[in-house]
């Protein structure tokens, strides 16, 4: 056999093969491609949801009732949150609840801060997860 056949033989079998493993791949990256899309999605929907909680915290928790946006929060973060800002939250709602029942400006302050601390966490982890520090590095 001519060196020019095997070397035909040999770029028709690598493309053989490249295509069967391209036909293998391409449906497993398109899944997780997908999967990841419908996650930010949601990420992105309990981000809304976390900014409109955090527009209340810098108006009088006497004059808003924020217990049904954290109950929605909650509901979001339980189902789409990361461990941190599940435990961050858990804080939080525990922080509420004993300055609704004790209610006077040293828990208050504490129940800013908390609700700082989950802000700080959630907004972090945010960022990181749509890639904006990357983004802004390359500025």
């Amino acid at each position: 056999m001519e060196t020019s056949n095997i070397i035909a033989l040999a770029l028709g079998g690598l493309g053989f093969a490249i295509s069967i493993v391209g036909l293998v791949i391409t449906p497993e990256l398109n899944l997780k491609s997908k999967r990841l899309e419908k996650r930010l999605e949601y990420r992105f929907q309990l981000f809304q949801k976390i900014l409109e909680l955090w527009e209340y915290t810098n108006q009088s928790f006497e004059k808003h009732d924020v217990r049904p946006l954290m109950s929605e929060v909650n509901k979001l973060i339980q189902l789409y949150g990361y461990n941190s800002e599940i435990e961050s939250f858990d804080k939080l709602v525990k922080s509420y609840n004993y300055y609704v029942q004790n209610q006077n400006e040293v828990n208050r302050q504490k129940l800013l801060t908390t609700f700082s601390d989950f802000f700080s966490i959630s907004f972090n982890r945010y960022r990181k997860e749509i890639s904006l520090e990357k983004l802004l590095e390359n500025r």
